[in-house]
This record gives C-alpha cells, sequence and structure tokens, in this order.
C-alpha cells in the first residue's frame, strides 16, 4: 500500500463556496491591535453546525501570520529571554540589563543599547575564545529582536539573527513548530503555493490559538455581495459601531481558501484541548527536588 504524500496540496479547497464555513480562510480581516498590524488571514473557528443552521450571528477566527513573524510577537519571549541568559552566563563581563519577573516584559531601550556596547567594548579589549565571541554574537542577535518585539510591529525576523540566536537548535525549533509539537498556542498551515493574488497562506504560517476574534456573521456576509469599489458604501448601509467600521475600512475582507475537513478536525481538536484544560498549580522548585530525593528513600 503506497500511503498519499501529504503536502500543501492536500490541505486546502482553493475555490470555497460562498456559504459561511468553519475552517473558511478569509484575508483582510481586522487585527484590532492586537498584532500589530491593521489586518491579516484569518481562518473561521465558529461550529459548523451554527453556521448551517444560521444559529450564530457571529463568527469567530484565529490570526494566521509568518511563521518567522512569531518571533517578533510577546509570545516568543520567554524563549529568547532563556537564550539571552545562558549565553550572557558565558561572557565574563558585567551587564547592566535586568530581567523582570514577568518574561513578557522587554527591557527598556537603554539597556539593550548599554547591553550591545558593554559587550562590543568587551571584544574589542582583547582577543576572546571562539566560544565568547559566539556567545556574544548569539546576544547582539538577541538584541536586535528585542527591539523588533519592542516596537510591536508584526514582522518575519530574518532567518540570519534567529540562527545567530538560536543555533543549531534554530533547526529542530522549525521542525517541531512544522510537526506541532513546539507550543499548544500555534497550529502550523503549510503555504498553499497558490500565486500572491488568489492566495490564503502566502507563507508558512502559524495559526495563533490565544488570540481568538469575533466579529459580526454580516459584515462578511456583506463583502461576499460587495465589491472592492462600493465596499465603503457598503459599510455605511451596515451602520456599524465606530469602532468596527474603521477596523473593516481599510480593505474588503476576502475568503480565499478552505482548511479541509481532516486537517481542520486536528486544528479544532488541539483548539479545543488548550482552552479545556483544568490545570493545577505547578510544584515549587524546591518541592520537586524534595519529592525527586525522596522516591529513592
Amino acid at each position: 500500500m503506497v500511503l498519499r504524500r501529504v503536502d500543501s496540496t492536500t490541505y486546502y479547497d482553493t475555490l470555497p463556496g460562498l456559504a459561511h464555513e468553519c475552517g473558511d480562510i478569509w484575508r483582510n480581516l481586522p487585527a484590532f491591535g492586537t498584532l500589530g498590524q491593521e489586518s491579516c488571514c484569518g481562518i473561521i473557528i465558529t461550529p459548523a453546525c451554527d453556521l448551517s443552521w444560521q444559529k450564530s450571528d457571529t463568527l469567530t477566527y484565529l490570526p494566521i501570520i509568518p511563521l518567522r513573524s512569531f518571533f517578533s510577537m510577546d509570545a516568543a519571549l520567554p524563549g529568547l529571554v532563556e537564550k539571552l541568559v545562558a549565553a550572557l552566563g558565558v561572557i565574563p563581563c558585567e551587564t547592566t540589563v535586568s530581567w523582570t519577573g514577568n518574561s513578557y516584559i522587554v527591557p527598556p531601550e537603554d539597556e539593550i543599547a548599554r547591553l550591545e556596547s558593554d559587550l562590543k567594548a568587551f571584544r574589542s579589549a582583547q582577543q576572546r575564545s571562539a566560544k565568547i565571541n559566539s556567545a556574544i554574537d548569539r546576544v547582539l542577535a538577541g538584541a536586535d529582536i528585542l527591539r523588533c518585539i519592542r516596537d510591536s510591529e508584526l514582522i518575519q525576523i530574518p532567518s540570519d539573527k534567529l540562527f545567530a540566536l538560536y543555533g543549531s537548535e534554530w533547526g529542530k525549533i522549525k521542525e517541531r513548530i512544522v510537526q506541532n509539537s513546539y507550543s499548544p498556542a500555534l497550529h502550523f498551515l503549510p503555504h498553499d503555493r497558490q500565486d500572491l493574488v488568489f492566495s490564503a497562506v502566502p507563507n508558512h504560517s502559524v495559526v495563533l490559538f490565544r488570540y481568538p476574534i469575533t466579529i459580526p456573521v454580516r459584515v462578511l456576509s456583506r463583502a461576499q455581495e460587495s465589491a472592492d469599489a462600493s465596499w465603503t458604501h457598503s459599510l455605511d448601509l451596515m451602520s456599524l459601531a465606530p469602532a468596527l467600521r474603521v477596523a473593516f475600512g481599510n480593505a474588503r475582507p476576502v475568503k480565499l481558501a478552505a482548511l479541509k475537513p481532516a486537517f481542520l478536525a486536528d486544528l479544532l481538536t488541539r483548539f479545543s484541548a488548550l482552552y479545556n484544560r483544568v490545570g493545577s498549580p505547578d510544584f515549587s522548585a524546591q518541592t520537586v527536588e524534595t519529592y525527586v530525593q525522596e522516591v529513592d528513600g
């Protein structure tokens, strides 16, 4: 038996119907300031039964962003900080940068600039070992990425910067993201290989499970019936709340594809699992150490 190869061509229906469906992928959906950009692509996750029987007056979607853009978000900070702290531990140079207990807060710009200045001065003072130079390069690359995160603008971090920070681990990180084992809050979608004007997923991308957005269903219904030239007039006819009117005013949303059922089921299962966890407080490090010692007691 020959297994069918799974790639981008098996992921998407590139000719979706007019009716609203769970799994529809739209372009020009508003991000409402959550992603550092005005609009995004998004995948509809409102239950299929609610849509088919018109029982919902709203649609909920999850933003889709290019894979490397994830590393310009606050969500990437904990991993970045971990690599920076480890690299700084290799460099025998006092630095003034301080990491707060909240790993989602970026250090001030003056601290980042001072860190770069201190490390460059330390390296130029005398010849350093390859290990120390490598650690310095890692921290400097991390400082550049920190600035991108501080700017709160969603951008694709250059691959060379990510490789400089993560080293050989970068290959493993990409592999884990593609296999959906990197984070329970991300879901990988491959490039759909369509021409850019028709593309719903123009880059290898990730779905952001922690950023669900809900909008009135009538807005996308009207978008299906409107042309780009008449979109402003269509918005006026709907008498939307001012914030919604502004959010949709930049461009008419367009449905370009739908995720096929087999792959949609996996996405929805992982999304539901993230929010259905009951969870419990973690043991403290001291308690863990005590229990580990008691196992052999």
